[in-house]
């Protein structure tokens, strides 16, 4: 999985390193939670003392509610807490949905429908192909 899957960001410091510093000494994995204190992950004197080990990944997202008679109704409310239908990355469900509202009612007028709408919208139809 990526970095930010496992609750991870990279961390270039370039302030303090020379061109030709290993990659290692110059470049750190940083937790989420401790980015505040990224300077200590350098190992730079006077730094504090890093946090304890990455943290696990970040908890599953919710997964995709069923259509009640409403229509969009139980995606709104999914896609009040998260980006995607199935969490934080887009899946053909996505692609699925889009394409049916595109042909039958376009853009929905909810709040977190119409953001999720336009953003998927923003895809290429080759970029949504490759959704699983």
């Amino acid at each position: 999985p990526g970095e930010w899957e496992q609750g991870l960001v990279t961390i270039k410091d370039l302030r303090n390193f020379k061109e030709d510093d290993p990659k290692e000494l110059k470049q750190k994995d940083v937790p989420l939670e401790d980015l505040a204190n990224f300077a200590s992950y350098f190992q730079l004197p006077g730094a504090p003392a890093p946090a304890a080990p990455a943290p696990a990944a970040p908890a599953a997202a919710k997964p995709v509610q069923a259509q009640g008679a409403n229509g969009t109704a139980d995606f709104e409310a999914t896609l009040s807490d998260q980006p995607y239908l199935s969490g934080y990355r887009p899946t053909a469900a996505d692609r699925q949905l889009y394409e049916k509202l595109k042909a039958e009612a376009g853009c929905p007028t909810s709040s977190s429908m119409k953001r999720w709408y336009e953003h998927v919208g923003s895809f290429s139809a080759g970029e949504r192909l490759s959704w699983t």
